[in-house]
């Protein structure tokens, strides 16, 4: 199967999906996002990432002087 954000393929037992879930997959209308692609969405927009990225902007840069 085809994963709709990078395009790669995939062999079933590739991905780690049990049968029944691949029989559900194939008649939903949502499509196939491989574990691969859902792991840097949920990296690129966690929470906990966005306040880790707020926090170091905002902070005070070691050795720096304004001019």
């Amino acid at each position: 199967m085809q994963c709709h954000t990078c395009k790669a393929w995939w062999h079933f037992k590739c991905t780690g999906l049990q049968d029944d879930q691949v029989s559900q997959l194939a008649n939903s209308p949502d499509p196939f996002v491989c574990a691969s692609c859902l792991y840097i969405k949920g990296a690129m927009h966690s929470p906990t990432r966005e306040k880790a990225i707020k926090s170091k902007t905002n902070s005070s840069l070691p050795n720096h002087t304004d001019q």
